[in-house]
């Protein structure tokens, strides 16, 4: 049974009622936007939902508008991360607001103490793999969600936020996992293909590539292919390595090659029983696919679509890889130097 649960800014619980339709998008990493309709003028600008289901918690979030036409209200609002975008992480740590000191802790830990001192009216519980990486990072005029959002890409991480009842917040936090070996996903079995496309991205004209050193320190090598009659289009290719300038040169301009050039397929789910998303695998998964000419593909799902129509829920997502980047940890490689989003 599908309900959904009302709290106030204070995070106590205003009501619990039943709804029919809505769309919740969810990413490993970013917060993401809600769409719901209900018949009850219960809920506020600023109140808290949650959606549970069979008791479980399927999606956390805050209103940011609620329309009401005639008996139905329209509401539209993000996932909890969004706050986190609002929050200097030196004031909720009590620091020196440009203060450069690094926040250290294991990864676990340090994303349920952020989010208690994000949620201080709330008791935050941690459900969770035994942790077996650490972190430090400046705060220095970073918010909460960066920073929470460096750690995990550091650390092949993710973390969810639900309310789950009053005054308590779950943390669901989880290791990216690996199952491109055992998870293979076949073309129009399991997903259908939609796309393929193969196009000169012609998006970059110039690179600059960050090496080692600090601020005016810093190693760099700026390469420009701009045409006299273009707008610069400049891809920063943050290294953060200790490289020779030789190598941040060659680096660089390999990867400015690759700018150049994009070869997509695009994927979509369909029902099946062969390996089914949310039981066989799930967001913060590396899996397998088959393309329509057999090619295997290893990419990771970074995101999904919860649908409710008339009560039912369906669960899908849509997936764009780059054959020409079929490096299982390439998306987590690009992460790392600052350049994938």
């Amino acid at each position: 049974m599908i309900h959904l649960l009302i709290f106030d800014k204070a995070l106590q619980q205003k009501g619990v009622v039943r709804f029919r339709e809505g769309t919740f998008l969810v990413h490993i990493w970013d917060w993401q936007t809600f769409q719901l309709t209900v018949t009850t003028e219960a809920i506020d600008t600023g109140d808290f939902i949650t959606i549970l289901e069979d008791r479980h918690p399927i999606y956390s979030g805050v209103v940011k508008q609620a329309v009401a036409v005639g008996k139905q209200v329209s509401i539209d609002g993000y996932d909890l991360r969004y706050l986190l975008e609002g929050m200097q992480m030196n004031q909720l740590y009590g620091l020196n607001l440009v203060s450069a000191s690094p926040i250290v802790g294991n990864s676990m830990s340090l994303i349920q103490q952020t989010i208690a001192k994000a949620f201080p009216l709330a008791s935050v519980i941690l459900d969770s793999e035994p942790n077996r990486t650490t972190f430090s990072l400046s705060p220095r005029l970073k918010n909460a969600h960066a920073f929470l959002r460096a750690n995990n890409i550091a650390n092949e991480m993710m973390y969810q936020l639900f309310i789950v009842s009053k005054k308590r917040i779950l943390v669901k936090v989880k290791y990216l996992r690996d199952l491109s070996h055992s998870v293979i996903l076949l073309n129009n079995i399991t997903h259908q293909q939609v796309q393929k496309s193969k196009s000169s991205k012609n998006k970059y004209n110039q690179i600059l590539g960050l090496g080692q050193g600090e601020d005016e320190n810093r190693d760099f090598y700026f390469y420009d292919q701009k045409a006299i009659d273009d707008y610069p289009q400049c891809y920063i290719y943050d290294l953060r390595e200790n490289i020779t300038h030789e190598d941040l040169i060659q680096r660089t301009q390999v990867k400015f090659k690759e700018l150049q050039f994009e070869y997509e397929i695009q994927f979509k789910t369909q029902k099946n029983k062969v390996a089914q998303f949310l039981r066989d695998y799930e967001v913060g998964d590396y899996v397998t696919f088959s393309a329509a000419n057999g090619e295997r593909i290893k990419d990771l799902i970074t995101s999904y679509t919860i649908t409710y129509q008339a009560g039912q829920r369906s669960d899908a997502y849509e997936l764009t890889t780059g054959i020409d980047k079929n490096a299982l940890t390439q998306k987590i490689k690009e992460l790392k130097e600052g350049g994938y989003q």
